[in-house]
């Protein structure tokens, strides 16, 4: 998730939590697709609270096994 958020905040894309979510799930792995929506939303709350948030800095990760 911080790899994805990092990537939509360099190419300056939505951050919001459905949108990290969907580029999580939708767009990463294939196997992220048998994880509730729900879990991702809790782990971006967690984060959030532990100030584990991306700045955009750095290259962009390559999403790999994606559809």
């Amino acid at each position: 998730m911080f790899a994805v958020s990092n990537n939509l905040l360099i190419l300056s894309e939505g951050t919001s939590d459905k949108v990290i979510t969907y580029g999580v799930r939708e767009n990463w792995h294939n196997a992220k697709l048998k994880i509730d929506r729900e879990k991702f939303l809790m782990a971006i709350k967690w984060m959030k609270f532990k100030g584990i948030i991306p700045e955009g800095g750095g290259e962009l990760v390559e999403v790999k096994g994606s559809k």
